[in-house]
């Protein structure tokens, strides 16, 4: 019954409810997509839409700005009442500033403004005669037309245009400087022709007219100096006129830039307009979608909340199945538990069973450990026992050696001591014998030369007491005494005796080797009369220490081995000591009473590099 219950229920399923969640918005985001993109039309499908004006291509013809010229020049002033001829046609009209540009057949483009071309300079005339100089006045009241400038009337009015092109090389031409001087030169050829027709009518009327010359020549002149006042006024007016145009030309060109950049404006504002519409769709489209996620979520808490209640119940139906089944289980456990008990006590039997032997073996081991360890412990203390003995033996065996060594020592020091005694006497036997030798040269000398006035012989050899009590004879008998030279015979050296102390280490003064300590002595005047050749003068800074060597001299006179036992503190002073003491070598080679004692010798002192170099002993 509990299985059928279990296998037909329906519980809450999290992954369901969140496909079916997952499905409602996406159709929401596709009926959005739909809604749209009916509203606003995407390019290719053929749907209808509502597309917005800024997102079509447009092109706008340029403005155009046209500014009239003048047709004809100003009227001249009426005529004079001499008869005079003809003297102005129409002057010829001033170039435009700016050339019409031809029109381009291709249609027109959307371009950047160009920078407008900058204003022609005004060409100033060439200097009048004085005599035609005229002030310029702040106002001009034009002349009344004359009936010759009608002729001018009929020609076509000229235009200023200005055409907005995306041709950045776009060039005016500039007038060439001859143009604007052309109505005045032609207005000086008619007054010079007027002139001209007047001279003979001036010439008929003064043969004609005597009396009257002199007036007539005075009105001439004024007619003159009028016609070209007004010719001079022309020319400033048409100069003021072009002035004009250029700065109308100018304005023209200022409001057609202000009208571009407020075309800009209106573009900037068209396109921050359909840029809030965008958000505000977009802000819609995000509220909408907002809400559909509400509705989604308030629909699947529903479902949730039914689910739950589902739940409760079938919880309900397993709980009371659960509780059968505990009742089940309960009655299966109190059964096995009994069944473990009995079990227990069964294996607990055999666990004491198996502990009391265990116990007795233990207590059997302890046995036979105890008595192991007792028969160790005899067997070690009988070890010690006889470790003890051998100790003693080998101590005893040891002292004995030692005793046997002392005196081997001691009688070795004895006959070396006789030896040395021997070989001092021999040598101080020889050195009195010498000195007796000389003392008696130099008395035989002295005896053959003085002798007596009365020619007898000189008496025999008698040895001087000056000599006899001299300091040599003293110090030679003192060594004698102090060495005991005068004992005996030594004893003859051995041969086991000759190969042990072949090695000498001088570690300060010598007193009772004598022969030695000359030799060291030697060594020492030869390094402290040649050293001071050989090292650096540098060597005499006082910011060092005096270095302790060691030389070790072979029984040829060679150099062996060179050590610095402590350093001068400075790498030039110890490699001037390693070079005195090669550069010197080879030494003598050793006297026969120390080459048959020492093959080596190894002579320890301190080098004083001051002044001059100095080998001093070291102090013990």
């Amino acid at each position: 019954m509990s299985e059928s219950i279990i296998t037909t229920s329906n519980p809450y399923r999290p992954d369901r409810v969140r496909a079916r969640l997952a499905a409602g918005i996406g159709l929401s985001i596709l009926l959005h997509a739909f809604i749209l993109s009916l509203q606003f039309g995407i390019p290719g499908l053929a749907l209808p839409g509502l597309e917005l004006p800024w997102n079509k291509r447009r092109a706008q013809a340029p403005e155009l700005t046209v500014q009239l010229a003048d047709a004809a020049p100003p009227a001249l002033p009426p005529p004079l009442q001499q008869p005079v001829p003809e003297l102005s046609a129409p002057l010829p009209p001033l170039p435009p500033l700016f050339p019409i540009p031809k029109p381009i057949s291709e249609g027109f483009t959307l371009v950047a403004p160009v920078k407008p071309p900058e204003p022609l300079p005004v060409t100033k005339a060439p200097a009048k005669p004085k005599a035609l100089v005229v002030k310029k006045t702040s106002k001009v009241k034009p002349p009344p037309p004359l009936p010759v400038a009608e002729e001018a009337s009929t020609s076509p009015p000229q235009l200023i245009t200005r055409l907005d092109n995306s041709d950045d090389k776009f060039v005016v031409p500039v007038p060439s400087p001859e143009e604007p001087l052309k109505p005045a030169s032609t207005v000086t050829d008619k007054v010079a022709s007027v002139a001209q027709v007047a001279e003979p009518q001036v010439a008929d009327v003064a043969a004609s007219q005597p009396a009257e010359d002199t007036n007539l020549q005075k009105q001439l002149a004024e007619a003159e100096a009028r016609h070209l006042r007004e010719v001079e006024r022309e020319v400033e007016e048409r100069k003021l006129a072009d002035e004009a145009k250029q700065q109308a030309a100018l304005l023209a060109q200022k409001q057609e830039e202000r009208r571009q950049e407020e075309r800009k404006q209106e573009e900037r504002m068209q396109a921050q307009r359909a840029q809030e519409m965008i958000a505000t769709a977009a802000r819609q489209q995000e509220a909408d979608a907002r809400k559909l996620a509400e509705a989604n979520a308030a629909l699947a808490m529903r479902r949730q909340q039914e689910a739950l209640q589902l739940q409760a119940k079938q919880q309900a139906e397993l709980e009371k199945q659960r509780e059968q089944l505990k009742l089940q289980q309960a009655r299966e456990e109190l059964a096995r538990a009994q069944q473990l008990e009995t079990q227990r006590q069964e294996e607990q039997k055999r666990q004491e069973q198996a502990r009391q032997q265990a116990v007795q073996l233990a207590q059997q081991e302890e046995q036979k450990e105890r008595e192991r360890e007792r028969i160790l412990k005899e067997q070690q203390a009988q070890e010690r026992k006889l470790k003890e003995q051998a100790e003693e033996t080998a101590r005893q065996q040891a002292l004995a050696q030692t005793v046997a060594q002392a005196q081997a020592r001691q009688k070795q020091l004895d006959e070396f001591a006789a030896k040395q005694r021997a070989d001092e006497l021999a040598r101080q036997q020889a050195e009195a014998a010498s000195l007796a030798k000389a003392a008696a040269n130099v008395a035989n000398a002295a005896a053959a030369g003085s002798g007596n006035a009365d020619g007898k012989p000189a008496q025999g050899f008698v040895l001087p007491k000056s000599l006899l009590g001299s300091d040599l004879a003293s110090r030679a008998l003192d060594q004698a005494k102090k060495l005991d030279l005068l004992r005996g015979n030594p004893p003859v050296r051995r041969v086991d005796e000759e190969v042990k102390g072949r090695r000498r280490s001088l570690l300060g003064t010598i007193k009772e080797d004598v022969p030695l300590r000359m030799y060291v002595e030697s060594w020492r005047q030869k390094i402290e009369r040649n050293g001071n050749l050989n090292y650096s003068r540098i060597a005499k800074d006082k910011a060092r220490g005096d270095p302790v060597v060691t030389v070790a001299i072979r029984s040829d006179g060679s150099v062996e081995e060179i050590i610095i036992n402590r350093s001068s503190g400075r790498a030039d002073i110890d490699e001037a000591v390693r070079r005195i003491v090669t550069v010197n070598a080879r030494y003598s080679a050793f006297p026969p009473n120390i080459a048959e004692k020492y093959d080596v010798i190894e002579i320890r002192r301190i080098w004083n590099f001051d002044e001059t170099l100095k080998i001093l002993e070291e102090m013990q």
